[in-house]
Parts: C-alpha cells; structure tokens; sequence
C-alpha cells in the first residue's frame, strides 16, 4: 500500500493531527513522519487548517482542592519565614532543598498510583476525507461497527437543506445512505451496514432537504472521494 498516494496521505494526516490515531496505525504513521518530509509537510499542513477549531474550547482553571490534595499528599512544609537564628543565605538553601523534597515527593505520588482503567478506542478500519478547493470539509472514519463524522468550518451550515453521506458500490448498485452528516462538531454513531465488507467504489454527499433525502436515493450529489482501508 502506497501511503504517499495524495488522498491516502490526506486521509491519514486528518486522522493523526485531529488525534483520533490509535494503537499501531499511530506509531506506523510516527515512523513515517520520520522517513519522509512529505509526511510531515501534509501533518503541518492539517494542523493549520484545524487549529481554528481550538478556539471554541474555552481555558479551565483547576479548581483549588487540585492543589490542597497534591500539597496534602506529599506533606507540604512552609519555609518562607527563616528561623530566628538563620542567615538569609541558609533560608534560602533550606527553602531550596524543601522544594526539591516535594517535587521528589510529587514524582513517587505520580509513579506509584496505579494507573486508572483506560477504555481502548476500537482501531480506525477505513478513513475518507472531502475537500473543496484543498479545503477539508470532512473527515469520516470507520471503527468496527462506529461511525465517526467530523466537520470542520469550512461547511457551508444552511437552515435550509441538510448533508447525507452515502457509500458507491462497486458493483454499480444502489447508493447506500449512512445518515446525515454533521454541519458542526463531531457525531459518532452506530453503523446499520457492514461497510468493511462491502466492495466500496466511493463515498459521496448529497445536498438534500432537511431531514435528508425521501427517495432513498441521493438527490444533487456535491462531493464524492475514495475510502481508505488502514
């Protein structure tokens, strides 16, 4: 498989850049990134296309009881005020050395506890992206039986018609409808169909009116690109 192909790569740099690469898929795609300038142009080049998306989350500030339970945990002791019979010199040396007792601490709190339970992410089986213009519009991946949709900005968001994704057949059949897509944010759901063993020609999206289309087939197709098997 030629991961350079352009649609392939596109694909791939998305996946990675919008962090949703797990397991071996990442750490094959880290080595690429090593290996070839190309790779690590398309990553960068994915990172400024959606790094506007970072603006909608808002900065949180830990809450205080963040802190009071670190400081409780590795027993925090207050130096700032010198003993009477202590130069300014000697403060500063045990204030120094009371400082690298904690961080010491900190770091055994960190490496003792145990890890929590992490539910591992089905691996992505099939990733498509459309564009418009060199523009993502969308990035669609297949994970086992889940469906996940990504929009970026760059979708037109209309009150008056709505985006459905549909799979082509290779055998030249009927167009098979997955749903809606998002106009905003990400939507994952649960696939109805088993796509990783269809024979797929292509994915397309349709303009439709709202509510998607009402004669089970694509009303005026928009975009049609290829699905890519990782």
């Amino acid at each position: 498989m030629n991961y350079l192909e352009d649609e392939r790569l596109d694909a791939l740099a998305a996946d990675y850049v919008l962090g949703t690469m797990h397991g071996h898929a990442r750490r094959r795609f880290l080595r690429l990134m090593q290996s070839y300038h190309k790779v690590r142009e398309r990553v960068w080049q994915w990172e400024q296309l959606l790094s506007p998306m970072n603006a909608r989350v808002e900065d949180t500030t830990p809450p205080s009881r963040v802190w009071n339970e670190i400081s409780r945990r590795i027993g925090t002791v207050d130096t700032s005020v010198p003993a009477a019979n202590d130069d300014g010199n000697h403060s500063m040396k045990a204030w120094a050395g009371g400082f690298a007792t904690a961080a010491v601490m900190l770091l055994a709190v960190f490496l003792i506890r145990p890890e929590p339970a992490v539910e591992v992410a089905p691996l992505i089986e099939q990733v498509a992206v459309f564009t418009q213009d060199d523009q993502p519009l969308w990035l669609v991946e297949v994970a086992g039986d889940e469906l996940t949709l990504q929009a970026t900005d760059a979708v037109d968001v209309s009150d008056t018609h709505d985006y459905e994704l549909w799979i082509v057949p290779a055998d030249g059949g009927a167009p098979v409808s997955l749903g809606l897509l998002p106009e905003e944010g990400r939507l994952t759901r649960t696939l109805a169909i088993n796509t990783i063993a269809m024979d797929i020609q292509a994915v397309a999206v349709s303009r439709e009116l709202p509510g998607g289309s009402v004669t089970g087939s694509p009303g005026e197709v928009l975009y049609v690109t290829g699905l890519t098997i990782l």
